[in-house]
């Protein structure tokens, strides 16, 4: 149970740093200062409103959203929910699959 419990918790720490890494390469592509990379609160790419906290956990969000701006109601593109996913899925398993090889 905790070898399942502690994959859990790394692999959502893992969809955590991509979806930054993913916020910092598409501030860096449309050519953000780096200290709006880092610091500028997240936002709708469409209508630019702050998006809120709860929008902002990682495949929660997006799904409790239904995949769209809670304001304009543009749709969110399907990419950012697919690298959270991915990373997720192989997070847990790489996680699970070393802690059994330990014990």
């Amino acid at each position: 149970m905790f070898n399942i419990l502690m994959s859990l918790i790394i692999a959502m720490v893992c969809s955590c740093i991509i979806s930054f890494l993913q916020l910092c390469f598409y501030r860096m592509k449309s050519g953000f200062s780096l200290v709006d990379i880092l610091f500028k609160p997240s936002h709708c790419e469409h209508c630019q409103s702050k998006i809120n906290a709860i929008f902002l956990i990682p495949i929660y969000g997006f799904l409790i959203s239904e995949g769209s701006c809670q304001y304009c109601n543009e749709s969110i593109s399907l990419k950012y929910f697919i690298a959270e996913v991915s990373v997720f899925v192989m997070a847990f398993f790489y996680v699970l699959n070393s802690l059994y090889s330990i014990s």
